[in-house]
């Protein structure tokens, strides 16, 4: 079917007013393709088809699942400024594990861990109830013992963990509630014990952290 013989059909299925159509095309960014058949538009004007068949009838919520899925860079650019625009007027619940994306456009998250809500709200009220301190990775040559036993008297870290080893290096991350102050700790430490330090820097709370923090 053409998109605009489509858009017609799911339009006199929900027995909605016919001049929204055209509002809704235009919304929706559709105009330019209306009388081409579906099976020949991109994977982008498809997703914007559905968007459109959903819309139809004005419905209070709108539930996505995966939307941005398969798109390429200016596709999914297009789609998600769509789904925001959309969303000032609607209540749009969607799932995504692209968490940049939904740190851009969601207003409130819930995040699930094996069937389980395990954190709900806005991400800064989230990371401020559930993770404590500041994450900094560490790659050395140190073993993970040698590493403990040398930082173990500084008081302002809250733990250390070995998250991944190679032949030649191991990284480690630490927990702590001063990361300016330990990451100078860590470095003159690791002058001190002759250890190689490849990698020294302090990871934000972002969503993909506190994800990974909530959900391992």
């Amino acid at each position: 079917m053409r998109v605009d013989e489509f858009l017609l059909m799911i339009n006199n299925v929900k027995n909605s007013n016919k001049n929204d159509l055209k509002k809704l095309a235009v919304e929706c960014g559709l105009t330019s393709v209306l009388k081409k058949e579906i099976n020949e538009l991109s994977k982008g004007y498809k997703q914007r088809v559905g968007l459109a068949k959903a819309l139809i009838g004005s419905p209070e919520y709108l539930i996505l699942d995966e939307p941005s899925t398969g798109l390429d860079p200016n596709q999914k650019s297009e789609i998600l400024e769509l789904i925001k625009n959309v969303g000032r007027e609607k209540t749009i619940l969607f799932s995504s594990h692209v968490l940049s994306e939904v740190e851009s456009i969601a207003d409130e998250l819930i995040i699930i861990n094996k069937g389980r809500i395990v954190a709900s709200g806005k991400a800064s009220e989230i990371s401020k109830k559930h993770i404590k301190g500041t994450r900094i990775i560490v790659e050395s040559d140190s073993t993970l013992k040698t590493f403990r036993e040398k930082l173990v008297g500084n008081k302002l870290i809250m733990s250390i963990e070995l998250t991944s080893t190679s032949k030649t290096f191991n990284t480690f991350e630490v927990i702590t509630t001063d990361p300016e102050s330990v990451s100078l700790d860590i470095y003159k430490t690791a002058v001190r014990s002759k250890w190689l330090l490849r990698r020294l820097n302090t990871e934000s709370n972002n969503l993909e952290n506190l994800f990974k923090q909530l959900t391992k």
